[in-house]
């Protein structure tokens, strides 16, 4: 199963070629980007440190998953009352291993007017 946030218009091809081929062996399957600026923890309106992007990265949709393994994820986070950020963290939440591949640049989460007007030049540019 694929689940697909609709607010991210502009997927590549490669990156669902590669979500169908990595699903059939990994329960759970995420696109991620490397997280490229500088990150800053803050407390009460000042920089507390500075934190380490070796090991974070921003996840995208679409999320691949294995049939059973979403299904008792929600099963499980709605018999708890749990609300995860996205699909992968109910099925983190279960003890399953959830496999990163690469996502795509191109791949935007359209919050703003400007994440539109830059989704319509990537769409231009394809």
């Amino acid at each position: 199963i694929l689940i697909h946030d609709g607010i991210r218009p502009v997927i590549e091809e490669s990156v669902l070629d590669t979500l169908f081929e990595s699903v059939q062996k990994y329960s759970a399957v995420v696109p991620c980007i490397n997280i490229e600026e500088t990150v800053k923890e803050v407390d009460e309106g000042y920089i507390s440190r500075t934190v380490s992007r070796e090991k974070l990265y921003l996840a995208q949709t679409p999320q691949a998953f294995r049939t059973s393994v979403i299904k008792k994820a929600y099963e499980d986070a709605y018999k708890t009352g749990y609300y995860g950020t996205d699909e992968a963290s109910l099925v983190e939440r279960m003890g399953i291993k959830v496999k990163v591949i690469k996502g795509s640049h191109y791949n935007i989460k359209i919050t703003t007017k400007e994440d539109l007007l830059y989704a319509e030049a990537i769409i231009k540019m394809q």
